[in-house]
């Protein structure tokens, strides 16, 4: 884990992008629970910062959760439409495709 981000947590604690970046950095080595806290936190910050609820929705992903995946999608898209295309596309979101919910989200 690239130790500035972590570090920078510590300093600022207050910033939701760093905490979004902690995450990132947690999910990218598979530590789902404790991405899924930094995200949480990223959220709970701002809650407007789409990368950290399509974050979240992708550590839900990871973790067989589906509906709940489907739950921050919702409020990232809600957020920001534009988000809808990426969110179609993205292969961390492969196992919802199919799934009548996310194409009924990710089209309207």
């Amino acid at each position: 884990m690239r130790k500035n981000a972590v570090k920078a947590v510590k300093v600022k604690p207050d910033l939701a992008v760093l905490w979004n970046n902690k995450g990132a950095e947690f999910f990218r080595h598979e530590r789902y629970a404790e991405a899924r806290v930094a995200f949480n936190q990223a959220t709970e910050i701002r809650p407007t910062l789409v990368p950290a609820w399509y974050n979240l929705a992708s550590v839900c992903v990871a973790e067989g959760k589906k509906e709940e995946a489907l739950s921050k999608l919702k409020k990232a898209i809600e957020t920001d439409p534009d988000i809808k295309k990426t969110v179609k596309q993205a292969n961390c979101f492969k196992a919802l495709w199919k799934n009548r919910d996310f194409k009924r989200l990710v089209n309207n």
